[in-house]
């Protein structure tokens, strides 16, 4: 029998859902373990080379009908994260007709960037695939470890997308899911034993925090920020209020053509 293929955002950010897998306290000999950044993640699952994953929310949105989400879990914040971050030659109000570059790592930041400027500021920039604020470039949008090593140069100005989606919409943001292909609804009794333990994960990393800290500062050393002040801002609940921001922010996506419209979340947990 083929093993569960089961990938994981390399990022800090999802670390203390990571942790316990990669310090072997949860032993599944059946699954095989992927990292790779949220953009990755998300062509792997869509042409299933995962079978279970961490990718960015939108995706759910695209590929709904072959997927299901996992209840109790996302990642997520309210307000200023520190790790989506645009980073402008100009203030942002001024960059209709600009050219931004986009981080090729993500989608759910670049439906957030799309929507907050479009909707809340009325002014539609124009759009390139790219990691570096180039010579003709006006802003950038970074993401992940790579906003967080970000150092802004005098003159730039600097933007929180967390934040400005709390101030503009009141409601946090939802940045990934975890997905279980629809291939695995007629064989729950076999993917059973995994999602048992993500959903255990972050439970153990909080009850040996000092021991998670360590392990995090020691694998993303380069980062230079401090590691237990931006967990802090971190949120990993799926509740109803979770749930309600997730279905906000897609329809609020649909609305400006960034994916097909949501009719509603279905869990692969709940069936």
């Amino acid at each position: 029998m083929n093993r569960i293929r089961t990938g994981f955002i390399s990022y800090s950010n999802c670390f203390p859902v990571y942790y316990p897998f990669a310090a072997g306290m949860f032993k599944h000999p059946e699954i095989s373990i992927v990292e790779g950044k949220p953009s990755e993640l998300n062509r792997l699952l869509a042409r299933q080379a995962l079978d279970v994953s961490s990718v960015s929310s939108i995706e759910y949105a695209n590929l709904a009908s072959n997927y299901r989400i996992l209840d109790g879990i996302s990642l997520n914040s309210y307000g200023y994260v520190k790790s989506v971050l645009l980073i402008s030659r100009r203030k942002i109000e001024e960059l209709d007709g600009k050219k931004i570059g986009l981080t090729p790592a993500s989608a759910t930041s670049h439906a957030l960037l799309k929507i907050i400027l479009a909707d809340h500021y009325k002014i539609t920039p124009s759009y390139a695939v790219t990691d570096k604020l180039a010579a003709g470039t006006d802003a950038l949008l970074l993401i992940g470890d790579d906003a967080l090593r970000y150092k802004a140069g005098r003159g730039l100005h600097v933007y929180d997308l967390g934040q400005l989606w709390a101030e503009i919409y009141r409601q946090p943001v939802i940045f990934a899911l975890w997905i279980v292909h629809g291939k695995f609804l007629r064989e729950k009794d076999r993917i059973k034993p995994l999602i048992t333990s993500l959903l255990k994960s972050l439970k153990y990393s909080k009850s040996h925090w000092q021991e998670f800290l360590a392990a995090a500062e020691k694998k993303y050393d380069g980062l230079g920020i401090d590691l237990e002040e931006y967990y802090g801002k971190l949120r990993f609940d799926f509740g109803r209020d979770k749930k309600d921001a997730l279905l906000f922010f897609l329809e609020k996506a649909h609305s400006q053509n960034l994916c097909p419209k949501c009719r509603g979340l279905k869990f692969f947990n709940k069936i």
